[in-house]
């Protein structure tokens, strides 16, 4: 057969969304952090977006490869469905073309020359199968914490991950201009309408701190300006690009200025994430193969030592959940209960059995038997009849 014109390989992207949960009374909006990375879309707690993640502690995750259908809501623009063969998974956001983006980073294709890797066997023997099964699999055993906003980093100590994700913020950022889409740097009122969207419901709130206060459009206006003088870089001096914008975020942060600058206040500000304690089975995603393993493969090591150490905490968790321990000894003891339940329920049945025998067990233990004794001693009485 003919090799394929175009393979899939999506670009990586980090953001916040929501994400759809189908709930007992309907759907229910989740704020999530999305990473695109590595060939798998997972999803995490919102806090991740400024203090990054570890790959392995994910709330849910769909591999790539399993998006058959990526569709962007044509009336909003702002809801993104997609489809695999398992079910439907439904992310939207209120910031301009930001679906748009996850539509194109994750059914990105290109020549197919980049499934060379994908489709290369694995080596036997001392080759990668013994080196790291779980990664051969398609697990993601990473506890190494990436990304996070670089708030206060010096630019050089900026990480890839940071990197992606504060050029995913800016273009996010400058695509709220509607009219000019080619502009490489964002306004004041760009920085407005986004940190709008980002904080729809705070004008109602209570908080009477200053800081927590939602920005004003003059707050928007000094953030720009100051990006502007706080790089000294090869830019014209007039406009707020990509830059400016990570000089300003990582401008470094003392007990005088705690913020570091005006944008990064804002920023950390909008991006605070919108935690949510309900967990719905739907919300997990799709794993493969290798992850299903993996999983199970962990889990069952935190039961066996939950069992032999006696814990009544696992992963954290306080001693109102019930203990793996505890688990564990109910399942054995029902077990035992449930093997006795079906003794005495094949006992009855075996009486049922003898009770109803043609002819009946005293007739045939009778025959030619006792009633031969007692005609011998001419007893009287009649023989038995069976």
């Amino acid at each position: 057969m003919d090799p394929p014109v175009l393979a899939r390989d999506p670009k990586p992207m980090a953001a916040l969304m929501e994400f759809c949960s189908r709930g007992v009374r309907g759907p229910v909006w989740t704020e999530r952090f999305l990473v695109c990375a590595r060939g798998q879309l997972s999803w995490y707690d919102p806090d991740c977006a400024i203090n990054g993640y570890i790959a392995s502690d994910e709330k849910g995750s769909i591999p790539i490869k399993n998006i058959l259908e990526a569709i962007i809501d044509s009336a909003e623009g702002k809801l993104l469905s997609l489809v695999t063969e398992r079910c439907r998974y439904e992310f939207r956001s209120k910031q301009t073309g930001e679906v748009k983006a996850w539509q194109d980073a994750i059914m990105n294709a290109s020549p197919p020359g980049a499934m060379q890797y994908m489709l290369k066997m694995p080596e036997i023997g001392g080759g990668i199968y013994k080196k790291n099964f779980w990664e051969v699999m398609g697990a993601n055993t990473d506890d190494t914490k990436r990304g996070g906003i670089p708030f206060g980093v010096r630019q050089e100590l900026v990480t890839e991950e940071q990197d992606i994700l504060l050029h995913n913020l800016f273009d996010l950022i400058k695509a709220q201009d509607v009219v000019n889409l080619k502009k490489e740097y964002i306004e004041d009122q760009d920085l407005a309408r986004f940190v709008g969207n980002r904080m729809p419901d705070t004008g109602n709130s209570t908080n009477t701190d200053p800081a927590k206060q939602p920005p004003t459009m003059q707050n928007c206006s000094d953030a720009v300006e100051e990006a502007i003088i706080l790089h000294e870089g090869d830019g014209d001096g007039s406009t707020c690009g990509f830059e400016d914008f990570k000089a300003a975020i990582c401008a470094q942060r003392s007990q005088d200025n705690p913020n570091g600058s005006e944008m990064a206040r804002i920023i950390e500000l909008a991006m605070q994430g919108q935690k949510s304690d309900e967990v719905f089975e739907s919300a997990a995603g799709e794993m493969s193969v290798g992850q299903k393993l993996y999983e199970y493969h962990k889990f069952m090591n935190k039961v066996l030592g939950a069992c032999r150490d006696g814990d009544d905490e696992v992963d954290g968790k306080g001693a109102d959940k019930v203990s793996l321990t505890k688990v564990v000894a109910e399942s054995y003891t029902n077990n035992i209960v449930r093997e006795v339940e079906m003794l005495i329920q094949r006992h009855n049945q075996y009486q049922e059995r003898l009770r109803t025998l043609q002819p009946s067990l005293r007739a045939r233990t009778q025959h030619q038997a006792i009633d031969d004794i007692f005609d011998s001693e001419m007893l009287p009485g009649e023989r038995w009849v069976g």
